[in-house]
């Protein structure tokens, strides 16, 4: 197969912040301390709302499909630039600038028929081959995290609550996305993935597979 886009919404946090304001009407401030308080954020709450944690995520996918990028190699539009923050339990104005701007671009899109999504995309022209370690060039591949109106529902619209959301567009699925969508991961499910990680790589340097009875005459 070979892939013309992946399409997602990859960052829970900042999409929650962006449904309370469309679909809730609340202000940038509010949907923030909101999220924050279900502790859907990042340890460094701003690598969430700067769109650096929904960028590394792009650059893991772009670098699997063979492009030699860096981060600053992503076109990424923040919704909250970095500031001090002496205490998150008092914040006040400090995000008024954004309260301000982003209720503006909620009213602009909604006049259209339209909401917002904090989207993150991997455009890639010519698409990018599967099944072999090609190496693609980086000026062919244009990776983004952007804030973007989608009409009311569509599939990135109707993605409300912690999901992540992934579209792959791609030869085989060329009239309609291959979609994976699915709930925050869980402490017992992250583990499983990083588990998967390290077995992967151990087969990858040559690591044999024994097998749980092999295993268990080892340790005896």
């Amino acid at each position: 197969d070979a892939v013309h886009a992946i399409v997602g919404l990859m960052s829970v946090s900042a999409n929650m912040v962006i449904c309370g304001i469309c679909d809730e009407g609340l202000t940038f401030t509010e949907s923030l301390l909101r999220t924050y308080n279900q502790g859907l954020f990042e340890d460094d709450t701003f690598s969430d709302l700067e769109g650096v944690d929904a960028a590394e995520k792009l650059l893991i996918l772009a670098r699997e499909l063979g492009y030699p990028l860096h981060l600053e190699d992503i076109d990424i539009e923040p919704l909250a630039m970095r500031r001090e923050i002496a205490s998150w339990d008092s914040v006040t104005n400090e995000f008024a600038a954004e309260d301000a701007a982003l209720a503006q671009r909620a009213r602009e899109a909604a006049a259209k028929g339209c909401t917002l999504r904090y989207v993150q995309r991997i455009q890639c022209d010519p698409p990018a081959e599967l099944g072999g370690r090609h190496t693609h060039h980086s000026s062919n591949v244009k990776v983004s995290v952007k804030l973007e109106e989608v009409l009311l529902g569509s599939t990135h619209a109707l993605v409300q609550g912690p999901l992540y959301h992934f579209s792959f567009h791609t030869d085989r699925y060329s009239q309609a996305p291959l979609v994976v969508q699915g709930p925050l991961s869980d402490a017992a499910n992250t583990a499983s993935g990083i588990l998967g990680d390290i077995l992967r790589i151990a087969r990858s340097v040559g690591a044999k597979d024994r097998g749980p009875m092999a295993l268990q005459h080892a340790s005896s």
